[in-house]
């Protein structure tokens, strides 16, 4: 009576972290691969001591050694289950850890832009929204007044060449050479007079 009165009057244990539990999990794993090898080993002793029982013609021997082996490995398969599914469980806890990560900082996120929303105001977001515009066409207005002397580079070296002909012959006109170049033949027969 006393020992249930105790059970149920005693504070459960806090369970245990994400972190604990997979290390918890790890440590069961290695100490039951260890004891599966160690079976392994054990079963292939028999095995040798089996076939020399039998090479000496003690089959009652060799039987008992062949079964004690087969009895090894039934546990070192047992075993072989129950490391299998402490990995999956494993991999759970791993997933479960990740996607409490995941919560947790989406979480914080939440928070965080609760509280920059506590302090916004639609008013100032508009203002630094025009702000943003103004500074946005200075800036298009200063690439367009940097770019445009060498977009325009032609138009000034056009400039340059009508100063230079100019500066020649500043109200000089020249005569036109007049040049008195042959008729072109029309027909084959004019070409052959040629």
């Amino acid at each position: 009576m006393s020992w249930l009165f105790w059970r149920s009057t005693a504070k459960p244990l806090p369970a245990p972290s994400s972190l604990e539990a997979l290390a918890n999990t790890s440590e069961t794993i290695e100490n039951l691969e260890t004891q599966r090898l160690r079976l392994l080993v054990e079963m292939e002793t028999f095995q040798d001591e089996a076939k020399l029982l039998y090479a000496k013609n003690d089959k009652a021997g060799a039987r008992a050694k062949l079964q004690r082996r087969q009895e090894l490995e039934k546990r070192a398969n047992d075993l072989a289950g129950m490391i299998d599914k402490l990995r999956a469980t494993q991999g759970m806890v791993e997933a479960t850890a990740v996607a409490a990560d995941v919560f947790e900082a989406q979480k914080q996120s939440a928070e965080v832009i609760k509280n920059l929303a506590n302090g916004i105001n639609l008013e100032e977001v508009n203002d630094t929204q025009k702000e943003l515009e103004d500074a946005m066409d200075e800036a298009n207005l200063i690439v367009h007044a940097v770019s445009t002397p060498f977009a325009n580079n032609n138009s000034s070296k056009d400039d340059d060449i009508e100063r230079e002909m100019a500066s020649w012959g500043a109200g000089e006109a020249e005569e036109p050479i007049d040049i008195k170049l042959p008729d072109v033949p029309k027909t084959k027969e004019q070409i052959k007079l040629l």
